[in-house]
């Protein structure tokens, strides 16, 4: 009996939670576009910032003049160590401003203003149901989460998003008058045995 109203009270919990995150307010920050890497892992030991390794027209980057095999240094004079400093230092930027983006190409620096794209975002529950079980023990928390077996897990997820990207680009063109292509963005997910709550971004759209 207590066994029944545990797996009962945890279904609710999930339930509760997932119905809690779940909503269609649209939310908006800034946006540069384009795809990036940590400079650290493509040279070891080298210097640190945010290498372009993708650059779509449409987007802001592609705008100022930014191509792939750049390498971003700084914005506005404040040091981007990795891809994700890069990200959150236009996020935190309004939309329709212009932020000074230092980079390097075939070892010279320079300067080029980045007029700063709108990104439209809306925050997305899920719940799912389906067999997680790993053969592996992971606890060490700091890389992608905690894995008990899949028993227990937590993961988060930092994809990339691009809707000026190519694959978004190629489902507009394959169906015009289906729904808008949107791209998950920054998000986690916890699995307890076959139960499954997360939430995620949802990128509803970016210009510039």
């Amino acid at each position: 009996m207590v066994r029944k109203n545990l797996c009962c009270g945890v279904v609710a919990t999930v339930v509760g939670l997932a119905g809690c995150a779940s909503h269609d307010v649209l939310h908006e920050r800034g946006w540069i576009g384009g795809r990036y890497a940590d400079a650290g892992d493509v040279v070891r030991a080298g210097p640190g910032g945010a290498l372009i390794i993708g650059s779509w027209d449409g987007t802001p980057a592609a705008a100022a003049g930014l191509v792939p095999g750049d390498l971003v240094t700084a914005v506005d004079g404040a040091p981007v160590g990795s891809a994700a400093d890069l990200r959150t230092a236009f996020r935190e930027r309004t939309p329709g401003g212009t932020a000074a983006v230092q980079f390097r190409r075939d070892g010279e620096e320079h300067t080029a203003p980045v007029v700063v794209g709108r990104e439209t975002w809306k925050r997305v529950g899920t719940i799912r149901l389906g067999l997680s079980f790993s053969p592996k023990f992971d606890i060490w928390p700091f890389d992608d989460g905690i894995d008990l077996l899949g028993i227990v897990a937590f993961r988060v997820h930092r994809p990339d998003p691009d809707l000026a990207g190519p694959e978004a680009r190629l489902a507009r063109t394959a169906d015009p008058a289906g729904p808008a292509p949107t791209a998950a963005g920054d998000g986690w997910d916890v699995w307890l045995a076959v139960i499954g709550v997360g939430s995620r971004e949802e990128i509803v759209s970016e210009n510039r």
